[in-house]
This record gives structure tokens, C-alpha cells and sequence, in this order.
């Protein structure tokens, strides 16, 4: 008798595990983790180039270069023009549209953002002031950081940056919330150039 209980026991056990098993991958496979991007840019009387790297999540690699001037003899534009190569093609009037990116399971829960702006302004030393601002959703955490030539950076490198010198706003999303679906979450980046006073 204590033999059939323990057979039943047992089966009852992996009849339990399997059925848990099979709600928790149905349950996973119906959780939508993206987020739509975009980067839009304005600038005035400053010559910049600006180079951007996605990278992360469900192997996410996308880049593209952007400048708002042609040749430096040549007066700046207010609206930035995408280098040929990378993701180019979806940089259209002054603006990149990064599209929907996704997180993935495990080590893939994080999406990276680098902005790197060079102030290419010829001759005279004119210092330019970066100031990005940014929206993200509430179900992913985000950390700002910064990059120059000579190492950690902090926000105060985007209030006067010397000609020829460059720094990285580096924007790290961190999903903070696998259960819930990020449907119409959006991250998106407002980037406005301008001399420094």
C-alpha cells in the first residue's frame, strides 16, 4: 500500500510540475518587453558631429554618424544630416528614429545609449553647450553617465565643450520588472547644441 501512494504521490508530483511549467511559458511568451526610440536634434551657429551606438538587449547594434555641416568653411546648418553607412538610413530631417528595440531574457536586460558629440567648430574657441533631455517608461530603471578623452566625465562636460575635444552622454536602461509588458513605452531624446555664453 505505501508503495502505491508513493508511485501516485510521485506522478501526482511531476503532473503538478509540468502543468506549472507549461502556465509559466505561456505566461512569459505573452509579455512584450520593447521600447521605441527616437534622438531629434537643433543646433545653432556650431559646427558638431555626433556619432550613436545602441547596443544590448536581444543583441541590439545599431549606429550611426550625423553632422550639421558639410565642409568647416562652410556656415553650419540647424539641422543635422546623417553620414553614409550604419543605421543612416532611418536618420531623416534632423532626427534619428531608433524603432523598437527588445529586451531579452538573462544578461540581456539591459539597453546602452552613447551619444558622442565633437565640437568641430574651426578657428575660433567657441565652448558649445549639449543639453539632452529624455523621457523612459516607469517599468525600466535608468542610469546617465559620461565620457571624455580623459576618462570619467560628469554633466558639467556638456555646459562648455572646447573645440576639438569631445564627450559621451552614455544612457544605460536597466528592465526592472519582467512581468509586466512594455507595449507603448517610449525613450526618447531631445538634443539641443548652442553656443556657450
Amino acid at each position: 500500500m505505501k508503495k502505491k501512494f508513493k508511485l501516485f504521490a510521485t506522478i501526482g508530483s511531476l503532473a503538478l510540475a509540468v502543468c506549472m511549467m507549461t502556465i509559466g511559458v505561456l505566461a512569459a511568451t505573452s509579455v512584450s518587453l520593447t521600447v521605441n526610440s527616437t534622438v531629434s536634434f537643433s543646433s545653432t551657429s556650431v559646427y558638431v558631429t555626433f556619432v550613436g551606438t545602441v547596443s544590448g538587449g536581444d543583441s541590439i547594434n545599431k549606429t550611426v554618424t550625423a553632422k550639421n555641416y558639410t565642409v568647416l568653411t562652410a556656415q553650419s546648418n540647424e539641422t543635422f544630416t546623417a553620414q553614409a553607412g550604419g543605421d543612416s538610413a532611418n536618420f531623416t530631417g534632423g532626427a534619428w528614429n531608433i524603432g523598437s528595440l527588445a529586451f531579452a531574457e538573462g544578461a540581456g536586460q539591459t539597453i546602452k545609449y552613447v551619444f558622442k558629440f565633437t565640437n568641430d567648430t574651426p578657428e575660433k574657441a567657441i565652448d558649445i553647450v549639449v543639453t539632452p533631455t529624455n523621457a523612459a517608461g516607469e517599468t525600466v530603471d535608468a542610469v546617465i553617465s559620461y565620457q571624455t578623452e580623459d576618462g570619467a566625465g560628469t554633466a558639467s562636460d556638456l555646459e562648455g565643450l572646447a573645440s576639438g575635444k569631445y564627450v559621451e552622454y552614455v544612457y544605460t536602461l536597466t528592465l526592472n520588472n519582467v512581468s509586466q509588458t512594455l507595449d507603448a513605452s517610449n525613450v526618447s531624446f531631445d538634443i539641443d547644441i548652442t553656443p556657450a555664453a
